[in-house]
């Protein structure tokens, strides 16, 4: 069982991964620009096992300010769902920074989308020794017509396989780069 999990991202496109998280997980920490779609998850919590944030992770001190009061109420984090954009350049350093001094262990899997830039998806950030990172790679299906971009769905079902097999994973496909839709 997940003890203590902070979803990043989690409230669109994740919301089936923050869902089966949170039926899974002893507590559940998901933030969220959106707090209309913060209070369609929360209404969706069968446990009331989670606490749901509005939070611009942009803000540094504000992310600091919630990543301390998840370890203060809830224990130390065992795995962070992060899908962070590139708008926030400090936000997964100082995640990385925060619970690698409060968890002994704990896992980090980082949802990165194939939408802009080809060297960015393939970029690993530098994580300490007690957090298992783990990648998610967002690429595009091909179809008869052509291509498209994932589907909530598919991203959903990756993100939990990259959860229970512990491993990097890639849904869809990322080359050829030039198709992209």
């Amino acid at each position: 069982m997940l003890e203590n999990v902070l979803v990043f991202g989690g409230t669109g496109m994740l919301s089936g991964a923050t869902q089966w998280v949170m039926r899974r997980a002893r507590h559940t920490t998901v933030t969220g620009r959106s707090e209309h779609r913060l209070k369609r998850l929360q209404e969706g919590d069968p446990g009331e096992r989670a606490s749901f944030h509005p939070l611009d992770y942009r803000d540094t001190e504000a992310l600091k300010s919630l990543l301390s009061s998840t370890v203060n109420r809830h224990g130390p984090v065992d795995l962070v769902l992060s899908w962070i954009h590139s708008t926030a350049p400090e936000a997964l350093p100082t995640i990385v920074s925060e619970f690698s001094q409060t968890s002994q262990q704990w896992h980090l899997i980082h949802i990165k989308g194939s939408a802009n830039d080809d060297a960015a998806i393939r970029a690993r950030p530098e994580t300490a020794d007690n957090c298992q990172y783990r990648e998610v790679l967002l690429g595009y299906q091909r179809t008869e017509k052509g291509s498209r971009w994932l589907t909530d769905e598919e991203i959903s079902e990756g993100v939990v396989a990259a959860i229970q097999q512990d491993a990097d994973i890639t849904i869809g496909q990322l080359e050829p780069w030039s198709e992209r839709p």
